[in-house]
């Protein structure tokens, strides 16, 4: 596989794209301007997607088209989708969740341990269960 390119056109969005402003169309991902200009045409609703994970990369041969649902199950797939902590509305820690797991193992029930930690019984039972926090 050739090794990742970053661009040298346009400036970097927050997420990582490189952006350009073009004439009559306004802001533009490079990428998106590339694939068409280089590989092929691209409907509205196609998105530009990175073998590499790398939104910043203008590699040619790490560019593919798909849906948005393409996209996300990429993110999905290759573990990039904010989990545990990282998830934005996280209300515990992994230690909690942990020390949740075995206080339950040692008989505090769902409904104590969920009005202690401030969160439904139903959301104490997926934790407990694995469900959430696998």
């Amino acid at each position: 596989m050739n090794p990742c390119i970053e661009s040298t056109i346009g400036w970097k969005h927050p997420e990582g794209y490189y952006i350009f402003n073009r004439p009559v169309a306004g802001e533009y991902r490079v990428t998106r301007y590339l694939y068409k200009e280089h590989i092929g045409e691209l409907l509205p609703s196609e998105e530009v997607r990175h073998t590499c994970d790398h939104p910043w990369c203008v590699e040619l041969t790490h560019l593919l088209k798909g849906s948005h649902q393409d996209n996300i199950d990429d993110m999905v797939n290759r573990g990039r989708n904010a989990k545990g902590e990282k998830h934005g509305s996280a209300k515990l820690t992994k230690t909690e969740v942990l020390e949740i797991r075995q206080r339950h193992e040692n008989g505090v029930t769902q409904k104590q341990l969920a009005m202690e930690y401030g969160i439904s019984k139903g959301h104490m039972s997926a934790i407990i269960h694995r469900e959430y926090w696998k």
